[in-house]
């Protein structure tokens, strides 16, 4: 079970304090092979003979910053939905049914990611939050 404040990736513990982290060599590269500003929080189900319940989002987590908007969106078996890019913002992505395979390259020029890539298979059977600078 992970404390308040700690995330899970590629089984190993990592930050979740945006630009605090640092690499095992010291350098502010992304934790653990993630790109920089990329926080990965693993989600806990709650289930009893009613139902279920997942907390997503806490205004309490330490990396909630404001709140924009939420929307919800859905895609078709066999569709792809890519190359989404947004400079000023930070996205909020939990995949709440079935399975997605989410892709995020670093482009931004002074990032020490740049260049890097990293996947995600959330959803269903890994339920994730994950916050892309």
């Amino acid at each position: 079970m992970l404390d308040k404040g700690q995330c899970w990736f590629k089984n190993r513990f990592c930050c979740v304090r945006r630009n605090k982290c640092k690499s095992p060599n010291g350098d502010r590269k992304g934790v653990n092979g993630v790109i920089e500003g990329v926080i990965v929080k693993q989600l806990k189900v709650h289930a009893d003979e009613r139902g279920w319940l997942m907390e997503i989002l806490r205004c309490d987590d330490e990396f909630f910053d404001q709140f924009g908007q939420v929307y919800l969106t859905t895609c078709y078996p066999g569709v792809i939905k890519a190359w989404h890019c947004h400079r000023e913002q930070t996205d909020r992505l939990c995949v709440v049914k079935g399975m997605a395979k989410v892709a995020l390259w670093d482009g931004r020029e002074n990032s020490p990611t740049k260049g890097e890539l990293n996947v995600f298979y959330m959803g269903e059977r890994n339920p994730i939050l994950l916050v892309i600078p």
